[in-house]
């Protein structure tokens, strides 16, 4: 058996300081907590700004997914864990985890939720792995995920691969 196990950063390995700014045609803006922001769909018109997710990571850790995402390395190796951010840059989420001394794998930073879908895609088409296992703070994430598995799974069933999905939703 050979498990795929994905890491979210924001809310689910850590609860950082970082906010997004949401500028709505109308001219108004609003600012949102990376968790606020999991669930989040911009209407027609807006604008994001992720800027401080470019800066420092200023936040605490989650012990709980920290323990499971190191249980994972630990028995797995870290080619099969993986941190998957929506941030535009791996680089604060590194030095973030190197400051706690955290055994980390390989951080991806994936600019958007939804191009979370795209990378678990090239990596069930590209990989040997007959299990995903996702540790996320957003219920829509989870399910955007679990689609991709099940079109996956369709997709491929006449060539005998499939692949399950397991999640851990993180609140």
């Amino acid at each position: 058996m050979k498990p795929l196990f994905i890491f979210d950063f924001d809310d689910t390995i850590a609860h950082t300081n970082t906010s997004i700014i949401v500028y709505r045609a109308d001219g108004t803006s609003e600012e949102l907590t990376s968790r606020e922001f999991a669930d989040f769909r911009p209407a027609p018109g807006d604008e994001l700004d992720f800027s401080q997710f470019e800066d420092d990571v200023d936040g605490t850790l989650i012990h709980d997914t920290v323990e499971a995402m190191e249980d994972a390395i630990g028995s797995h190796g870290k080619n099969s864990v993986y941190i998957v951010t929506a941030r535009h840059q791996s680089q604060p989420v590194i030095a973030f985890l190197k400051l706690y001394g955290i055994n980390f794998p390989k951080v991806v930073a994936v600019t958007g939720s939804e191009n979370k879908a795209d990378w678990l895609r090239a990596m069930l088409v590209a990989g040997p792995w007959d299990e995903v296992n996702v540790w996320e703070d957003s219920m829509e994430n989870i399910d955007m995920l679990m689609a991709v598995v099940d079109d996956f799974n369709e997709e491929f069933h006449y060539e005998g691969k499939e692949v399950d999905f397991q999640y851990t939703h993180i609140q």
